[in-house]
């Protein structure tokens, strides 16, 4: 089967998306011939470029080009042609809604998504900043791209259940995980150390629950226990018992996920949680918030403890990483959230679950074998 790769992303890029794409590209072209077909160089339409500065400076929203109509309609007759060019048997669109809405293009498409547009209302504040006309044509793109998919790779149950809302048959809606950004390691048997060290990665200080987080550790270090924290990323003034690194690029997060014994991640906002999905690789129970995709990456009582958002967070935060000072509790978290890694949250294993959405989407008798 020869599988055409649509995506903004350059496969080539380390960080592209949240450093999902390269392995994701590569874990698929281990099993199948894959072509990439890279969007990113496709302008935008004018209209969209001036809706964008006036909306900008005229009012306090913003204007989303990359997800208006116009813009959509005129990236398909370059994406048809692309894929064309490729020979290619199925389309797999990686965040790439709006590259395949309008291209009209005889192979079926599988989207790979962690979310639809809908589900980040009210849910993700950038999105809710975004002005009526952005957001109305967004809805339309994201409707539009449904009826011209044939099937869905969602990362999590929760963007699954969004589909499903949405109106998209529960036939078509699969829930795919992704593996890690970074390569896990041959990880030796590992022991918490007297002092539990948690780590923070926040790239978005609020929305990734600094605040939450700080006071969490702050209240159980007044309660007695021994506990430290690491904090990496956009990072604000804090104190002085904090270990602040600044942001950390990526090729530096194996050896943070190795030194600490629990990843921190009380964020109020999250379609999963690239972080989650690392820190399993190596490992690290988490203690998170349970919103958005966040419990299909972390299960409860198994892989790591889901805390309640909103008031109840920090006190939950401060009973789950209490409970973690019992080293057979740590230990026995850490086995399951590497052994979820090892089982659903590594790339052959999503690249595997692809090829069988793509084997239904492609008549046996079409294409090559891989």
């Amino acid at each position: 089967m020869r599988i055409a790769f649509v995506s903004p992303w350059d496969v080539t890029d380390a960080d592209a998306w949240s450093g999902t794409i390269a392995p994701m590209y590569a874990a698929l072209s281990r099993h199948a011939s894959v072509t990439p077909v890279w969007t990113g160089d496709i302008p935008l339409a004018p209209a969209d470029r001036l809706l964008e500065r006036g909306i900008g400076r005229l009012t306090e929203r913003t204007y989303s080009p990359h997800h208006a109509v116009l813009s959509s309609r005129r990236r398909g007759k370059t994406v048809a042609e692309r894929v064309a060019a490729t020979g290619a048997d199925l389309v797999v669109a990686v965040a790439a809604s709006t590259d395949i809405v309008y291209a009209r293009m005889p192979q079926p498409v599988i989207q790979v998504g962690d979310t639809t547009f809908a589900a980040l209302l009210g849910f993700y504040p950038i999105v809710d900043q975004l002005h009526p006309l952005a957001v109305r044509q967004a809805l339309r793109v994201d409707r539009d791209a449904r009826r011209a998919t044939h099937s869905f790779a969602m990362m999590t149950d929760w963007a699954v259940r969004a589909l499903l809302r949405e109106g998209v048959p529960a036939d078509r809606a699969h829930t795919v995980p992704f593996g890690p950004s970074v390569q896990p390691r041959t990880l030796a048997p590992r022991e918490p150390d007297d002092e539990l060290s948690l780590l923070l990665v926040a790239s978005d200080w609020a929305r990734k629950g600094g605040p939450a987080a700080l006071a969490a550790v702050q209240q159980a270090r007044a309660a007695g226990h021994r506990v430290s924290l690491t904090a990496v990323g956009n990072l604000p003034p804090l104190p002085d018992w904090v270990d602040a690194r600044g942001r950390a690029p990526r090729h530096t997060l194996p050896d943070l996920y190795l030194q600490h014994d629990v990843l921190l991640e009380l964020a109020t906002a999250n379609t999963a949680g690239m972080t989650l999905t690392d820190a399993a690789a190596y490992g690290l129970p988490a203690i998170a918030t349970d919103v958005g995709g966040v419990s299909t990456i972390v299960r409860d009582g198994e892989t790591g403890l889901l805390v309640r958002p909103g008031e109840p967070c920090v006190a939950d935060a401060v009973g789950a990483i209490a409970s973690l000072a019992d080293g057979d509790r740590w230990r026995s978290l850490s086995a399951g959230a590497r052994a979820h890694h090892e089982a659903s949250l590594n790339w052959d294993a999503w690249a595997t679950r692809l090829l069988e959405l793509a084997s239904i989407a492609v008549p046996a008798d079409v294409g090559s074998p891989a």
